[in-house]
């Protein structure tokens, strides 16, 4: 900075010494004026700087300068109390506050010492000069001198010949190892430090000629190079202290090469063709359980790497994760299938780098509007729940995330279901979507529909031979456990009349029957000219589902057959479509719905004793379903048969798991899928 520029109050000037020009870039008008000191560019990627003159008391100002969008922002107005007249530079600490002193002002107007924070705007006084404790009328700036347990860690790479002869350096045969193994500190004394690098191409030589002013000649002779990006990962460090990494990246000869460097989100390109004079330059890093992490890549063909510098810098602040607050849980029903995201993040001791929302399990189809931003839109949503990550970074590389639940529930719409259990009149299926039908009563009485609502349906049984306990661990997945308990039989063919139904609507039907430790009995279900065989025995699985069937006189006849000796029923569930269609559509082998692109959901969530796995794709065959704890240990195991295109919907007991959380992961052939439980 200097005086001069448009208004004579000062300027901020830059200047290439590759081109040897200066470009003056702000002028300070009336407002803010005379800068006395010099731009800090501190570890927060910022330049700071002080005018003497302007602001609100006209006692000079305290300010942040973009040169991107060349803006200047005033951060502190000097005046009175606080100090006046700010004639130097500020220095920053490596607490990651700046400092300085003012002129006049304060206590006894002979000036102050203040700190600074850029993440939090505090302003702190720290001390009033009174002639004795420092002088009066400063008009200088601070020194920062190193910490006294200050170390330095040197590190050349090179290619196995023509090491760096200096005891303060440490070679590193690239070609031999990509692990560095222990580093020693430049004062000769051992460290726990080892640098790793994930990859390399090969090790050019820029020649013993090549001569810069980023590093010893020696050190930028030789550069590890690749064509792929890679990473160089410093372990060994200590959480409590900070470092400063200084990378040298250069190739003698090379034409349109940049290497780009990120680490903590903070990102610097070197143009490292002929590169004589720039190295990347990290201020305030902080280790996380002890490693460091730098994420080299070329913007180009190639990137580089010639060496590093690693400063130790004693005991530092002690980094305290952010925090973040993904939103409350949100439920929306389709049509509506997007919904706003308004996340928040802050952190106590820097500021948030960056944001990043990710899907963490539910239907495969979504779309982020921005996944970087703290509020965004989620869209094009299908029914099911989703698990959505608002993952943070702060300055410094602390990580924390919170999650967020979307409930998409399906459209609203006029099917109705009546569910029915048959039992032989001790235990009932307790649940309210279900009828329990004691069919030692061969007449149902008027059925409810699962809503709770009251419907005109009734069902009839014309024969029935007695009721078959199949136990309570009897773990069909077809239906809940309490329906499939229990199962009338007949040894003589038999038929199952619903009544009550509308002409004018279509409606599916659903059957099952299965009987525990039966050998070699086929139960055949016929409505009109179709007919479904169904294996009994041990059935855990297979159901007979007939769809579009279109009542005649307000009924629907099931003929219920025996091809060996007995023929089951245990329940079954009747939808209703609605108005029918003037063409009939009879399926065979199992629940043939709208096939829909691949959609799995599970529920109830959270669950007590069991949920429903329901799936809807293309795909059949078999199905292996896990249930992982939260240590990744799998505490429970499905193998599931899908036998027909579209939905297949399976009961799973989950009444033996601790309370917690779960994963649930499903596969079926090669897509994997998984979602999250709460058992309670």
């Amino acid at each position: 900075m200097g005086l001069g520029g448009d208004y004579a109050y000062g300027v901020i000037f830059s200047f290439d010494p590759q081109t040897n020009t200066g470009i003056r870039t702000y002028s300070f008008d009336g407002t803010k004026r005379y800068p006395y000191g010099d731009l800090l560019f501190a570890s927060d990627g910022g330049l700071y700087g002080m005018t003497s003159e302007g602001g609100a008391n006209n006692g000079g100002i305290l300010f942040h300068y973009d040169p991107l969008s060349n803006t200047l922002t005033k951060l502190v107005d000097f005046g009175g109390t606080n100090g006046t007249k700010p004639m130097g530079s500020l220095i920053e600490g490596d607490d990651g506050k700046l400092y300085g002193m003012t002129s006049a002002g304060g206590a006894n107007d002979l000036g102050v010492v203040f700190s600074y924070r850029p993440s939090t705007g505090i302003y702190d006084k720290l001390q009033d000069f009174n002639g004795a404790n420092g002088g009066n009328s400063q008009f200088g700036s601070f020194t920062k001198l190193e910490s006294s347990t200050t170390k330095v860690v040197k590190v050349n790479i090179y290619g196995g010949t023509n090491p760096y002869n200096n005891p303060e350096w440490n070679n590193w045969n690239a070609f031999a190892s990509l692990s560095s193994g222990n580093l020693h500190y430049s004062d000769g004394s051992s460290s726990t430090i080892i640098a790793t690098l994930s990859q390399q191409t090969s090790v050019s030589d820029n020649g013993p000629s090549y001569t810069t002013t980023i590093a010893p000649q020696e050190v930028t002779r030789y550069a590890s190079y690749s064509t792929t990006s890679r990473t160089l990962t410093i372990s060994g460090l200590d959480n409590s202290k900070n470092y400063t990494l200084e990378l040298y990246a250069t190739r003698a000869g090379a034409s349109n090469n940049t290497t780009r460097f990120i680490i903590q989100n903070r990102v610097v390109d070197i143009p490292t063709a002929n590169n004589l004079t720039m190295k990347a330059s990290y201020n305030a890093l902080g280790a996380v359980s002890g490693v460091m992490t730098l994420n080299i890549s070329g913007l180009n063909t190639y990137n580089y790497i010639n060496g590093f510098t690693l400063t130790e810098i004693g005991a530092g602040e002690t980094n305290t994760a952010p925090t973040v607050d993904a939103g409350p849980d949100k439920t929306v029903t389709l049509p509506v299938n997007s919904v706003q995201m308004n996340g928040s993040a802050s952190d106590p001791n820097g500021f948030i780098a960056s944001y990043n929302w990710t899907k963490i399990s539910g239907p495969s189809q979504y779309n982020i509007s921005n996944s970087s931003a703290p509020a965004t839109t989620i869209s094009n949503l299908v029914q099911g729940t989703y698990v959505f990550r608002l993952g943070v970074y702060d300055n410094q590389g602390a990580f924390s995330f919170d999650e967020v639940t979307v409930t998409v529930n399906p459209a609203p719409s006029s099917t109705k279901h009546v569910k029915v259990n048959l039992y032989g009149g001790v235990n009932p299926y307790n649940h309210p979507e279900w009828n329990n039908w004691n069919s030692y009563s061969f007449s149902s009485g008027t059925l409810k529909y699962s809503d709770g609502t009251s419907s005109p349906i009734s069902a009839a049984l014309s024969q029935q031979s007695g009721i078959a306990d199949n136990g309570t661990t009897y773990n069909a997945t077809m239906a809940p456990v309490e329906v499939v308990r229990y199962a009338s039989y007949s040894t003589s063919n038999r038929t199952l009349t619903i009544s009550g139904l509308d002409n004018s609507k279509t409606y599916n039907l659903e059957l099952y029957a299965s009987r525990n430790g039966a050998t070699n009995n086929t139960t055949r279900f016929t409505i009109s000219s179709t007919s479904i065989d169904i294996l009994t025995d041990n059935n855990l699985s297979n159901k007979a589902s007939f769809t579009s069937i279109v009542p005649s006189g307000g009924k629907i006849t099931v003929n219920i057959s025996k091809l060996n000796a007995y023929n089951y029923l245990n329940g079954f569930v009747l939808t209703e479509n609605g108005v029918s269609s003037p063409i009939t559509r009879k399926e065979q082998i199992n629940s043939q719905e709208q096939v829909l692109s691949t959609s799995i959901s599970t529920y109830p969530n959270p669950a007590t004793d069991r949920i429903v796995l329901s799936i809807n794709n293309n795909y059949t065959g078999q199905m292996k379903v896990e249930i992982i704890d939260l240590k990744g240990a799998v505490v429970k195991q499905f193998k599931l048969s899908k036998t027909y295109k579209g939905i297949s919907q399976n009961y799973l007991p989950v009444n033996d798991l601790r309370r917690g959380e779960y994963l649930v992961r499903i596969q079926t052939g090669s897509q994997v899928e998984v979602r999250k439980l709460l058992k309670l």
